[in-house]
């Protein structure tokens, strides 16, 4: 039986997976979700014309970072971000860069 998503996915249109097993099964639990996020994170960049990084965007959407953060990996690799230079302390206390939309 042929693997529907599978068929489907291509990043950064959909989450990548390095290799066949648990990486490969999280990026296809995600999928549908993912979408969405990356819709809800560009819009959202896009209407406010300011940066944002990952873990600002998590707070603000009140979404784990572990889920926002692969959404910038894919919006930079569709070409719809930006990284400004400039870069602000995340969640962890080390330095994030800080993205706009294009």
């Amino acid at each position: 039986m042929t693997d529907q998503l599978q068929i489907n996915f291509s990043y950064p249109d959909a989450p990548g997976y390095k290799a066949e097993g648990p990486s490969k099964d999280a990026a296809h639990k995600v999928a549908s979700r993912a979408e969405k996020l990356r819709r809800r994170i560009y819009g959202f960049m896009k209407l406010n014309n300011q940066g944002y990084t990952a873990d600002e965007i998590a707070g603000l959407f009140k979404e784990s970072c572990l889920s926002i953060r692969p959404r910038f990996s894919e919006l930079l690799m569709a070409g719809l971000i930006v990284d400004t230079g400039v870069r602000r302390k995340n969640i962890s206390g080390a330095t994030a860069s800080v993205w706009r939309a294009i």
